[in-house]
């Protein structure tokens, strides 16, 4: 070996070990190890305790609920009108949490927060025969939309080496917005006698509950990939519909917020 090619060896195992003696300080992992295999040994198994992050993206799915109404009145439309919907909707964002390992058993915290273009708008027409001749004819219309989704959640389940298995739940928090609208025309024998129109909004952060499962594998030492589903539930709004004439606010709408999550996420881990 000539001066020239044992002068190139010795910087180049010089680079490598000051690289990772650098990435040693700042408590990270060497760029070799975040793509190589899992090591285990056969009596602990992959160690699931550590930091991590990542990032998911799934399905939101459920149904859509809104109950129109007046607590003094009777709409020309009907007392109450209660439009059901089915909905699903792409949803996507990050997760950043901790895990203990004791054993078998690991437990951890996790937060996340995610996007949902989750928008129903139920319209119900109606028709009414109010007697006499007279017959009222129009829509209810109630928007429901959760703009973004969070929660924070504990983990709890069974790791085999490489495979972990748990239980999740929490708190739910997601910015809600919801609106409705009323549009009526009263006719009697065929002929105009009254029409009239309500409206109402409201956005507002609620909090709730989340519950689910999910599993998740080790791919290398610092590369992990999930499966998950979660329940949330994020309560009722409750809103005035007002005339828009007037103004008096004799309507309201009741909008309940709940749904299903299912997602994949990758995970980095220290």
């Amino acid at each position: 070996m000539n001066i020239h090619l044992k002068s190139f060896v010795a910087a180049a195992a010089l680079a490598l070990v000051s690289s990772s003696s650098f990435a040693a300080d700042l408590g990270l992992p060497s760029f070799g190890t975040i793509f190589q295999a899992p090591v285990q040994s056969a009596k602990s198994g992959f160690v699931w305790k550590g930091v991590y992050i990542g990032g998911n993206a799934g399905l939101a799915y459920g149904e859509a609920q809104g109950h129109f109404g007046s607590d003094t009145q009777v709409s020309s439309l009907g007392d109450w009108v209660r439009p059901k919907d089915d909905y699903q909707t792409f949803t996507g964002g990050g997760q950043v949490g901790f895990n203990w390992q004791s054993g078998l058993f690991v437990f951890g915290l996790e937060g996340d927060l995610s996007s949902l273009a989750d928008t129903e708008t139920m319209v119900v027409p109606r028709t009414v025969d109010l007697g006499n001749g007279a017959v009222a004819t129009g829509t209810v219309s109630i928007e429901n939309r959760v703009e973004w989704l969070g929660t924070v959640r504990g983990r709890l389940g069974v790791a085999a080496d490489r495979f972990f298995v748990y239980g999740t739940g929490g708190l739910a928090i997601g910015e809600v917005q919801n609106s409705a609208a009323v549009d009526s025309v009263t006719t009697a024998n065929g002929v105009f006698v009254d029409s009239g129109s309500l409206a109402g909004s409201e956005t507002e952060t609620r909090t709730g509950w989340t519950v689910g499962a999910g599993a998740e594998y080790a791919i290398t030492n610092n590369l992990t990939g999930k499966l998950e589903y979660l329940y949330y539930d994020l309560g009722t709004s409750k809103y005035d519909t007002p005339d828009l004439e007037t103004g008096v606010a004799d309507f309201y709408v009741r909008s309940k917020t709940e749904g299903n999550v299912v997602r994949a996420g990758l995970n980095f881990k220290w």
